[in-house]
């Protein structure tokens, strides 16, 4: 990583801090939602949402893992230069044929 600027080094910390207080009230829930279940007697509000919880966490989890080893996090600023240059293609294209969308007033 290149940590010469401090954009990067801020995304990473910001990032980290966002993960690390969601993780937080994400566990904080979760234990929440299991003395739930040994307390009050609500076995199917509690085991309900801890599931849909543990669910949307595991293919949460398997997506970022799936989209890291495919390399989707290595240049996320590409796209968005990739767009701009079909952009301007598109724009020469229309030019040069004089077609496009107009407007008749």
């Amino acid at each position: 990583m290149n940590f010469k600027d401090g954009k990067t080094l801020f995304l990473i910390i910001f990032c980290s801090t966002v993960l690390v207080v969601s993780a937080t009230a994400f566990v904080y829930k979760l234990t929440e939602f299991s003395m739930t279940v040994v307390r009050d007697g609500l076995e199917g509000f509690g085991i309900v949402a801890i599931s849909v919880y543990l669910v949307g966490l595991v293919g949460l989890l398997m997506w970022n893992m799936w989209a890291y080893s495919k390399g989707y996090f290595r240049n996320i600023e590409q796209p968005k230069f990739r767009m701009l240059e079909m952009e301007a293609e598109y724009d020469k294209i229309e030019h040069a044929t004089g077609s496009g969308y107009r407007v008749d007033s």
